[in-house]
């Protein structure tokens, strides 16, 4: 969310300089908005590789706590059956 604020922030005062002054700033805000961009790209990846270990953290939390559950529920059953 944050670097779409940005990304359109920069192409904005980009814009908005460009039409004010002339086509020196225009340059100038170019290189600025390609910047933005990659930057937003880099926030973005950083995002979704921050998800993805949150995820497979979580998944992984799960997959213990299932299978902890299934190991409980056999040795139940197992001592049902021989008591």
């Amino acid at each position: 969310m944050y670097f779409v604020l940005f990304f359109l922030t920069g192409a904005l005062v980009g814009f908005l300089l460009r039409s004010y002054a002339g086509e020196k700033v225009g340059q100038i805000s170019k290189i600025v908005i390609r910047y933005m961009f990659f930057a937003s790209m880099g926030l973005m990846v950083l995002g979704l590789f921050t998800a993805y270990i949150i995820v497979f953290y979580v998944g992984v939390y799960l997959f213990l706590f299932v299978l902890g559950l299934y190991v409980m529920r056999n040795i139940l059953i197992y001592y049902q059956s021989n008591h």
